[in-house]
C-alpha cells in the first residue's frame, strides 16, 4: 500500500501484471487513469512547474488533448508549430481524413476517402511579406 505521511493513498492500485491504476482496480496498461463519473476536472497534466498546471500537455474532462495549451478546444489542439515527419511512400490502408507529408514531392497529402490529394506544398513557394515593407 502506498502511503503519504503515514496515511494510505486512496485510489492507486497495483494490478496483477504490475500495471498501475489510478481509480481503476484492474488496469489494462502500464498506467491507466479512470475519470470519476460526473467529475469536471482535468484527467492528466504535464507541467513545467507546480504553478503552470498543464502547460506542456493536458487531457481535459472532455477527452481533448492540448499540447502547449491548457484549454484544448478539439480532440488534438497544438499551440505552436507541429511537424509531420516526411515519408517517401503513402501510408497503407488509409482512412478519410488521414494526412502525411510526402518527402519526395514536398507536399502535404490528404486522403479524401477514395484517393490521396495534394493539400498544399510542392514547388510553388509562398513568400511571407516583410513586416516593415510598404504594400
Amino acid at each position: 500500500m502506498l502511503e503519504t505521511g503515514g496515511a494510505p493513498v486512496k485510489h492507486i492500485y497495483l494490478g496483477a501484471r504490475d500495471n498501475v491504476g489510478i481509480k481503476d482496480f484492474d488496469p489494462d496498461a502500464e498506467l491507466e487513469i479512470t475519470k470519476n463519473p460526473g467529475a469536471v476536472k482535468d484527467l492528466l497534466m504535464v507541467s513545467s512547474s507546480a504553478a503552470a498546471d498543464g502547460d506542456y500537455l493536458i487531457v481535459n474532462d472532455a477527452g481533448n488533448v492540448g499540447i502547449g495549451t491548457t484549454s484544448p478546444a478539439r480532440k488534438l489542439h497544438v499551440n505552436d508549430v507541429m511537424r509531420l515527419q516526411p515519408r517517401s511512400t503513402a501510408p497503407s490502408s488509409p482512412a478519410e481524413g488521414d494526412i502525411y507529408m510526402d518527402g519526395t514531392s514536398h507536399t502535404l497529402m490528404l486522403y479524401d476517402g477514395t484517393a490521396w490529394r495534394v493539400c498544399c506544398g510542392g514547388s510553388k513557394k509562398v513568400e511571407k511579406p516583410h513586416p516593415h515593407k510598404d504594400k
